[in-house]
């Protein structure tokens, strides 16, 4: 016997709920739930018979929501700054009032997290620091209520040469 209880503390039940469906086919048993509750789910087996009993729990979901982050460039031939744009979005339409920030990787290892500025609904942006010459992995994370999504972008900053240019 396999139970799926809700933050609650209720047993999901497919007749009391249409928003789950619930099938058994050669002892797996498959839950389907529409916009679940969001908190902490946990199942109970109970093994009716004598034998040992093995089992494995798989959880997948599917949520409709993006987060795109963009920059000007892939690369700068400067060091100085760059701007990090998110578009953040669900099926409904643009996510607003959003927490964004990014944690950016610094050639020495370190991290310092930037925050973004909400523009238009759903557009955050902000400007991140490029003190030296190459990569920097920007890890930009968007929270609004329990939808949370995650992009990582590199970019690359290079000094010009200041040698001197004959024509």
């Amino acid at each position: 016997t396999v139970k799926l209880i809700d933050p609650s503390g209720n047993v999901v039940a497919s007749d009391a709920n249409q928003d789950v469906e619930i099938n058994v086919i050669d002892g797996q048993v498959t839950y389907r739930i529409q916009d679940p509750q969001s908190g902490q789910w946990e199942y109970e087996i109970v093994n009716q018979g004598s034998d040992e009993l093995s089992y494995q729990t798989e959880v997948a979901g599917d949520a409709q929501a993006s987060l795109d982050v963009s920059t000007p460039a892939n690369t700068y031939y400067e060091t100085g700054s760059a701007s990090v744009t998110g578009l953040f979005y669900g099926q409904n339409g643009d996510i607003e009032n959003a927490v964004v920030t990014a944690n950016v990787t610094q050639q020495d290892g370190t991290t310092k997290t930037v925050s973004f500025t909400e523009i238009n609904p759903g557009v955050y942006t902000a400007n991140i620091d490029l003190p030296d010459d190459g990569s920097y992995s920007i890890t930009t994370n968007a929270k609004k209520n329990n939808i949370i999504r995650q992009n990582t972008k590199t970019i690359t900053a290079k000094s010009l040469s200041k040698s001197p240019v004959s024509v």
